[in-house]
């Protein structure tokens, strides 16, 4: 960004929050700051009370880039406070003016200084787009792997169908790809009260309007990072539970909101979120319980979710589907197929009901996937039973789109296995 542009208004404001992120933030700044664009662009930084070092970082950059970063350093951590929707809220109607708005997390970054540039050209030459999102390369902070999220499938840039942005059949972008109208900002209550900000900030911008995406990678999105909601959610089982509840609340809402327009797909999702409460918890542990625990720990929960939860705690104890049952009695020998999210249902919810089963079978096994569940794992072709004595549940979302379950009854037919029964379905 030029200094003879300074005089010109805001077109984008990017919001780039970060706590502990010592090992990270260089990163982030380093891409916000690089941006090469004929528009004034301002970063708001907000550090939520850092006590790594990071709150050092971000003031060193912004006494060296005036122009672009304007820091906000907490004097609490507002993570746990009651009011830090409406903090934040208030910090963005201040401070984020520009036409636009950006996010790039601090553990995130950018990799390509015509980012902004590219977004914005975009957008103003298409005011029917409310949102532009683009590929990022993934960054597995475990292991240091890293590949393209792919999170959609197409040309090189198009407009994403309403299917794929409520489904995500492949995953989700990542926020550092957004760019966004501000008037996003004034959306519904509801769309703030869960934590899935990036999901429902994609699907207020479909609900107004087209949804751009570009194939090029221009942003790194670290997976597994530090501290990073997805890997509490992981060691938290009552973060989880309480997540999937606030995800069932927002999409019958959405769908009110929506006038229906897009029900026959956020039925599926809303089938899917009551199976994540049912049986993605542990199934000795009561869903009310798993909810207290976690709102002793200080997460805010709506108490609107909580009708839910006796609904999902009964329908948990019923007996299997007739048909499911009827299925797994009929043979010597069950197998679930798939070791994902929905290989853990099938299980949970034979073992609920006191189904035994002999372990799990995928299509193409990893050298190092021998078990799952301490069950064995088993190539989906080398099942050790004789097929007219083995059943296999499908373990596998079966609303992954047609490509995806296609792949399932591919992989089916290329085993020569024809006694299945997905339960999902």
């Amino acid at each position: 960004m030029s200094i003879e542009n300074q005089d010109k208004p805001i077109m984008v404001s990017v919001w780039c929050r970060t706590y502990n992120h010592v090992n990270y933030i260089k990163d982030a700044l380093d891409g916000l700051v690089s941006q090469q664009t004929d528009f004034i662009y301002k970063v708001i930084v907000f550090d939520d009370a850092s006590t790594d070092g990071t709150s050092d970082i971000v003031r060193a950059y912004a006494e060296k880039y005036p122009e672009i970063i304007h820091a906000i350093i907490a004097k609490e951590n507002i993570y746990h406070h009651p009011d830090t929707k409406k903090i934040i809220a208030d910090i963005w109607k201040q401070h984020l003016t520009g036409k636009y708005m950006a996010f790039c997390e601090g553990d995130d970054f950018w990799i390509d200084n015509n980012k902004l540039q590219m977004q914005v050209d975009y957008m103003e030459t298409h005011p029917e787009c409310t949102m532009y999102m683009h590929n990022a390369l993934w960054l597995n902070c475990r292991n240091g792997a890293m590949k393209a999220g792919n999170p959609y499938k197409g040309k090189d840039e198009w407009d994403i169908t309403a299917e794929e942005l409520i489904m995500q059949y492949n995953g989700y972008p990542s926020t550092a790809s957004f760019l966004f109208k501000r008037e996003q900002i004034n959306k519904p209550q509801f769309f703030a009260e869960v934590h899935a900000s990036d999901y429902t900030t994609i699907l207020y911008a479909l609900a107004t309007g087209n949804v751009h995406y570009s194939s090029r990678i221009m942003s790194v999105y670290r997976v597994f990072a530090a501290g990073s909601y997805a890997v509490r959610m992981q060691q938290n089982n009552g973060l989880k539970i309480c997540f999937y509840l606030r995800m069932l609340l927002f999409f019958f809402k959405y769908d009110e909101y929506t006038n229906y327009k897009y029900h026959k797909w956020i039925s599926k999702r809303i089938i899917c979120y009551e199976l994540a409460v049912m049986y993605g918890g542990e199934q000795n542990v009561l869903i009310a319980e798993s909810v207290r625990q976690s709102m002793e720990q200080g997460n805010i929960f709506p108490k609107e979710s909580l009708v839910y939860i006796d609904k999902l705690e009964n329908q948990r104890k019923q007996e299997l589907p007739a048909e499911l049952r009827t299925f797994v009695n009929a043979y010597k020998h069950i197998i679930i197929m798939g070791t994902g999210e929905f290989g853990v249902y099938a299980a949970r919810m034979l073992a609920g009901h006191g189904v035994e089963f002999d372990g799990f079978a995928v299509s193409a096994r990893k050298d190092e996937e021998i078990s799952f569940m301490e069950k064995p794992v088993y190539n989906l072709s080398e099942i050790p039973y004789h097929k007219e004595d083995t059943g296999v549940v499908i373990g596998i979302c079966p609303f992954s789109g047609k490509w995806g379950w296609d792949s399932v009854l591919d992989s089916l037919k290329t085993a020569g296995i024809v006694n299945w029964h997905c339960p999902f379905s």
